[in-house]
């Protein structure tokens, strides 16, 4: 098999991103009587709530994705790809750019 090169997009496919934007938004900027849960988001999250666009000031913060658990065999999943000779590629544009 000749090797490919594969771009793999991080949040939602490596890491659960999600869960900790939440809880930095209900910390930093939801109002009082806003409660955005997963199962309430049906767009792009700064649709889905008051602050707008304010809500990609997380992904701006130095570290934010170190610490973003695995999502279940996602790593597993790329290891193998890389066992198998195939050059991957983590893509990712920083911030809301």
């Amino acid at each position: 098999m000749r090797p490919l090169t594969i771009g793999v997009d991080m949040d939602g496919i490596l890491v659960d991103l999600m869960p900790t934007w939440l809880d930095w938004y209900h910390a930093n900027l939801a109002e009082d009587d806003e409660n955005v849960t997963i199962d309430n988001i049906t767009r792009d999250l700064h649709h889905c709530v008051k602050a707008g666009k304010k809500v990609f000031d997380a992904l701006n913060i130095p570290g934010w994705f170190n610490d973003l658990p695995e999502l279940p065999g996602a790593i597993a999943a790329l290891k193998l790809l890389v066992d198998q000779c195939h050059n991957v590629v983590i893509c990712t544009r920083p911030g809301n750019s």
